[in-house]
């Protein structure tokens, strides 16, 4: 007999269906996520069995930056998609074991899944332009002409046109974010969000946890600040960072990343502990980094970036050459403005509403549970 089955609190009605369901929804992306991992190592691995006989010493010294990019991108990767298996499966398992320290982060993954979703589709949307002429110039066709002698013209290509080719690869972006980056998410907060939900895993599991410690509002900006340190430190394995109206390189990039990185490390552990002087961190670390990536606009130059990393000259020249339409999109404009301020307002407004939870009495009371 399970212990949901007897002697549950009255009024409230076990809701393991649910917690198994979101269990099994982040299994499933954590396993996608995980499939990622394997692409990436056989990429390294392929790549890197690549022969070099027969090559010309350029293409040899252009195939070795192609392998120095693949290789500082890779691992990037393989950290990032790794910790995110791990952290969404035993996120899972959490859930279908019924620990009720799974609550709290699932609802934290699904909130920030829900904000990535839609600023992913705002961005998809506005520079959706660019893509589509960057597209137009790959893609361009001559028009058949009649063969020699009158003979018949050679057949049309069925590669699809720039247009409608660039329209099914809009639609099927855009279906993709909405779908596992607006819907699923909303779905795991619905399957999270019931106060019977939490009376579940506190009467299957009845021993306090850590996220017990603070309201779930607070959990996730700790959480949060914990996963911009850990992307911190792709800044450190490419030292190239914007700061107030110029671009970092070398050891100046990377002593200005570790101080951010150690800033983060202290606005997770004070927010967690309610201390305001986290909170006061977090918003000026915010606005801070919104005011310095603006004014840093016109001096990036990813085109020393691609270099850097190893990519050949026709990337470099195709993604940040002087006729590249991304190249205008570096520049402060209304349109790199209102992107921006987009991606700001969410968490700045979110901090704010979470101020409540670090001032007077409020720092030892608890949001209300959902009906």
């Amino acid at each position: 007999m399970n212990r949901t089955d007897f002697d549950f609190p009255e009024g409230h009605i076990p809701r393991r269906g649910r917690l198994m369901a979101s269990g099994i929804i982040l299994a499933l992306i954590g396993s996608l996520a995980c499939l990622n991992v394997v692409g990436t190592a056989f990429s390294m691995f392929t790549f890197g069995m690549l022969p070099t006989s027969g090559m010309s010493p350029d293409e040899a010294a252009e195939l070795e930056g192609m392998r120095k990019m693949m290789r500082i991108t890779n691992t990037i990767n393989l950290l990032f998609y790794g910790g995110t298996t791990a952290f969404l499966l035993t996120v899972a398992l959490g859930q279908i074991f019924l620990k009720r320290w799974s609550r709290p982060l699932a609802l934290i993954i699904a909130w920030l899944g829900v904000y990535l979703g839609l600023f992913s589709l705002a961005s998809i949307l506005v520079t959706g332009p660019m893509m589509r002429e960057m597209m137009s110039a790959d893609m361009a066709m001559p028009s058949p002409s009649p063969g020699a002698g009158g003979a018949p013209a050679p057949p049309v290509s069925t590669v699809p046109p720039p247009d409608a080719f660039f329209g099914i690869m809009m639609a099927v972006m855009v279906a993709f974010f909405f779908v596992f980056g607006v819907l699923v998410p909303i779905l795991l907060i619905w399957l999270n969000w019931h106060r019977d939900v939490r009376v579940t895993l506190e009467f299957c599991d009845r021993k306090e946890r850590w996220t017990d410690a603070c309201p779930i509002p607070v959990l996730g900006i700790s959480v949060f600040a914990s996963i911009a340190a850990i992307s911190c430190l792709a800044s450190l394995a490419i030292p190239w960072v914007p700061f107030f109206g110029q671009v970092l390189t070398g050891t100046p990039a990377r002593l200005f990343v570790a101080a951010v990185l150690l800033l983060l490390l202290f606005i997770s552990w004070a927010t967690y502990r309610r201390m305001l002087a986290g909170w006061i961190a977090a918003v000026l670390l915010l606005l801070a980094g919104f005011v310095s990536t603006y004014l840093s606009l016109p001096s990036m130059d990813f085109a020393d970036l691609y270099r850097e990393m190893g990519m050949p000259s026709d990337l470099v020249e195709q993604f940040a050459g002087e006729d590249s339409p991304f190249r205008s999109f570096l520049q402060p404009s209304g349109l790199t403005l209102g992107l921006m301020v987009a991606a700001i307002l969410p968490p700045l407004a979110y901090l704010l509403w979470a101020l409540r939870f670090f001032l007077g009495r409020n720092r030892d009371s608890a949001p209300p549970e959902p009906a």
